[in-house]
C-alpha cells in the first residue's frame, strides 16, 4: 500500500490521464503506420514502435496499480505533537540518550 499526499495522488492521476488520452493513441497510430510499411522482421521503425507501445502500456499499468492500492493522507489531519506519516523531523532537537556514546554518526551542527 502506498501512502500519498493529495497533491501527489493528483499528479499521478494527471500523468495517467495524459498517457491514456494523448500518448497512447499517438503510439498506437505510430505502430499502425510502421506496420503498414511492409515486412516487420526488417522494419526497425516497427520494432521501435512496439518498444514504445510496451513502455507506454507498462507505465499505464504501473500508475493504475499505484492509484488502486494507495491511500490519500490528509496532512492537516495528522497530529503535530508526534512523528507520523508525512511528518517532517528536525534532527537538531534529538539528544543522545544517557549512557550512549556521544560520538554518533549523526551530522552535527558546526555553525
Amino acid at each position: 500500500m502506498e501512502y500519498l499526499s493529495k497533491q501527489r495522488y493528483d499528479e499521478i492521476a494527471a500523468e495517467l490521464k495524459h498517457l491514456i488520452d494523448e500518448v497512447y493513441p499517438k503510439v498506437r497510430d505510430d505502430l499502425a503506420e510502421a506496420s503498414a510499411q511492409g515486412d516487420r522482421s526488417d522494419n526497425a521503425g516497427y520494432r521501435e514502435a512496439r518498444r514504445n507501445q510496451s513502455k507506454t502500456i507498462s507505465r499505464i499499468r504501473f500508475l493504475q496499480k499505484i492509484l488502486e492500492h494507495s491511500r490519500v493522507v490528509d496532512h492537516d489531519l495528522l497530529p503535530e505533537d508526534r512523528v507520523s506519516l508525512l511528518s517532517l523531523a528536525n534532527s537538531r532537537i534529538f539528544r543522545p540518550m544517557p549512557g550512549c556514546n556521544s560520538r554518533s554518526s549523526a551530522p552535527r551542527d558546526e555553525s
